[in-house]
């Protein structure tokens, strides 16, 4: 494999750049998976609240709309895990 040396002012430019977007990609990730790991934790820790909320949320709607909240419901049930 040949080696990387940049040679004019542009070549340096852009081996910055790619030095840079790299840097940032490896930021992104680490980001992302702090935020996966926090929601994973918060469902683990607050799931049936948090269904108990959805629910009454619902329910508060099902006098004057039924035929919304029945597909509402479906579709809550078939997001479970």
């Amino acid at each position: 494999m040949s080696k990387l040396s940049p040679v004019v002012a542009y070549q340096r430019w852009l081996a910055g750049q790619v030095i840079a977007a790299s840097a940032r990609i490896d930021r992104c990730r680490l980001h992302l998976d702090a935020w996966e790991y926090r929601r994973a934790r918060r469902a683990e820790l607050c799931w049936d609240a948090d269904r108990k909320v959805e629910a009454e949320k619902l329910a508060a709607g099902l006098s004057k709309r039924p035929s919304l909240v029945a597909a509402q419901l479906r579709h809550v049930i078939t997001q479970s895990p």
